[in-house]
């Protein structure tokens, strides 16, 4: 997200990473609505402290009105004096609640809590949810199977999105119908 908006008027921090909040969904709606992403999964990933404004913040959405199949890895903390764990969460989502956790302000996505949104075909999510760990050895299967990744980087100031699109394909996806709302 650019430091200044299209008359040059300077973007505040703040007004930048809301921008970058409701970005995310909106790449996720256009880039999985069509070609072979249409018939995929959307699977949201989430790593960071199991603490208020990161991990702690995800745990709502794990109940059945928001998904139906989540996976998060243990955690324990046996003495006050140990740091809050890492955790991952991953979940069955889709553009709602993608928007909804996107648009959740007491998520810290700018730093606290790391975001990943994938398209899988539908029966590689069982595959995705039960490997919580990054060096699982069923990832490279998984990620070449995905016809999409999201995901934002640490600061909120720019999205990494990778697809089987070039950069035309890409172009046309994004800017042929509506705009940003």
């Amino acid at each position: 997200v650019a430091p200044a908006d299209a008359r040059g008027r300077a973007m505040p921090l703040a007004e930048r990473e809301t921008t970058m909040r409701r970005l995310i969904p909106w790449l996720a709606r256009r880039l999985l609505g069509s070609g072979p992403a249409l018939s995929h999964s959307l699977v949201l990933r989430f790593d960071g402290r199991l603490q208020p404004g990161s991990l702690m913040e995800i745990v709502p959405y794990l109940a059945p009105a928001h998904t139906s199949l989540f996976c998060m890895t243990g955690a324990s903390r046996l003495s006050p004096t140990e740091p809050l764990p890492s955790v991952s969460a991953s979940l069955l989502g889709d553009m709602d609640v993608l928007a909804e956790i996107c648009g959740n302000q007491s998520l810290q996505l700018q730093g606290g809590l790391r975001l990943r949104a994938l398209a899988v075909p539908p029966e590689r999510v069982p595959a995705i949810l039960g490997c919580p760990e990054p060096d699982h050895d069923q990832w490279p299967e998984i990620l070449a199977q995905m016809s999409i990744f999201i995901g934002p980087s640490a600061s909120m100031q720019s999205v990494f999105v990778i697809g089987p699109a070039n950069a035309e394909e890409l172009r046309h996806l994004l800017t042929g119908h509506e705009t940003m709302e």
